[in-house]
């Protein structure tokens, strides 16, 4: 495929580490991407497969991780509709409430402009996430910023909550926060 139908289609990438955790090599393949993502630096098509994996890992993104992460995000020129979805869903997985709302509103817009159909919606919804459900995830986002605005300020005292698999800790009444946040 050439490289921006690559990026574009998340159902490879998928495929990639399901093969990868298949032969039990997807924590090593990780590190080594993670790796190369601190140090000397990352190409698309890895940078992409890395964000699949991480997704997949059950530990919110660390500060160093999250930085990064940050640097090598922003070096793509024109990021897919499937890497702003990545994106956005990482920034929440290591709390950057802010940044993945930045990045669900783009979603949200390219497929609002594009009436939900067409490329946008047959790219996301092979990722398993329909309109819906990445308008739902922008929302959560959404919610969780504002929380957390709200802690900021001191002006929300509720107590501890359960957490999810994407770290996000919500009692349903609007306190989110990351796993060790």
């Amino acid at each position: 495929l050439p490289e921006l139908e690559r990026r574009n289609e998340p159902r490879y990438y998928e495929l990639l580490a399901d093969a990868l955790a298949a032969a039990g090599l997807s924590d090593a393949r990780l590190a080594d991407l993670s790796s190369r993502l601190r140090g000397t630096g990352i190409g698309d098509h890895d940078f992409t497969l890395w964000m699949t994996l991480r997704h997949r890992a059950d530990e919110i993104l660390s500060s160093h991780e999250l930085d990064a992460f940050t640097k090598r995000a922003v070096a793509l020129d024109e990021p897919t509709p499937s890497e702003l979805l990545s994106m956005a869903r990482l920034y929440a997985k290591g709390g950057a409430y802010a940044d993945a709302a930045e990045h669900y509103s783009l979603l949200v817009a390219n497929l609002l402009r594009r009436g939900g159909s067409g490329g946008m919606r047959r790219t996301v919804t092979l990722q398993g996430a329909g309109t819906m459900m990445v308008m739902s995830g922008a929302a959560r986002v959404w919610q969780c910023l504002r929380a957390k605005s709200l802690r900021d300020s001191g002006r929300d005292r509720r107590g501890p909550a359960a957490r999810d698999r994407n770290g996000f800790r919500n009692n349903g009444a609007g306190r989110c926060e990351t796993v060790g946040g």
